[in-house]
């Protein structure tokens, strides 16, 4: 070692695996878990779908189960631990790995920067950006909208009260993460 790299003591901070520090270390974007969500509106459809839009979605690995149920799920989010107010929406897509059953979230669209880096790095989800609005219409009548880069890419209708055989309406359209073609699914 030569005399100027022996002498040099480096910086202040002390970096250790057991107390992470986040990234930027100085200045993390968001906060450690756990998240307290507080006050949601949330707005979740079950409805099934048709199997082979499901399977566009799945890795090969995942085998949707039986019904081709999927769950999409309208968050917003006024007041939420370590990552601030947010809106967001998913679909969950329940899932059969080998033995194992699960959900799977093959997009989700977020209104921040700060919700968009958690849900990417913590979470490991394919996070967006995309502002998600619900409006109670009265009447029983609930909508939800989701808009990104000014354009609306999904949208869905609930009417409460109503029998079970009529289906809520839902249409999106977006893109899958790595894929420019834009896509229309029953999803």
């Amino acid at each position: 070692m030569s005399e100027t790299t022996s002498s040099y003591r480096g910086g202040d901070i002390e970096l250790s695996s057991h107390k992470p520090k986040g990234q930027p270390f100085l200045k993390p974007l968001y906060g450690f878990p756990p998240y307290q969500y507080t006050g949601d509106v949330v707005l979740m459809i079950v409805y099934e779908a048709d199997e082979a839009a499901i399977r566009e979605v799945l890795p090969r690995q995942l085998e949707p189960l039986p019904g081709n149920i999927v769950a999409m799920c309208f968050f917003i989010c006024p007041d939420v631990t370590g990552i601030g107010p947010h809106t967001f929406t998913m679909p969950c897509i329940p899932v059969r790995f080998g033995d194992y059953q699960g959900q799977f979230v093959p997009y989700l669209y977020t209104s921040t920067d700060v919700s968009l880096a958690a849900y990417r790095e913590g979470q490991g989800w394919p996070a967006v950006f995309g502002d998600t609005s619900i409006k109670d219409h009265g009447a029983g009548k609930l909508t939800a909208r989701v808009v990104r880069n000014g354009r609306e890419v999904m949208k869905a209708e609930r009417h409460r009260g109503r029998r079970p055989d009529h289906s809520p309406r839902l249409s999106a359209d977006y893109s899958l993460q790595g894929n420019s073609e834009r896509r229309r699914h029953g999803l």
